[in-house]
């Protein structure tokens, strides 16, 4: 019988900036948070992290209502 696990990753929101599968961007990375998020996933094996579309760029400390809700899976 299979067993569902979950484990949590670091988010990174992304300002005016929206990913898609097989799209390769740099990203310029300046908040405190988003260091965080970066060097938290830099410390895992998987080396994984979800970016997050932002719905408005002015906002400095997106809350999850700040961000999209609908994305695309890159695997």
């Amino acid at each position: 019988m299979p067993t569902n696990s979950f484990h949590s990753l670091p988010a990174l929101p992304l300002k005016n900036t929206i990913l898609f599968p097989g799209l390769l961007l740099p990203l310029s990375v300046g908040r405190e948070s988003s260091l965080k998020a970066v060097q938290g996933a830099l410390n895992t094996e998987e080396k994984e992290i979800i970016l997050i579309a932002q719905r408005d760029p002015q906002v400095d400390n997106p809350e999850q209502d700040d961000l999209y809700t609908i994305g695309a899976d890159g695997i």
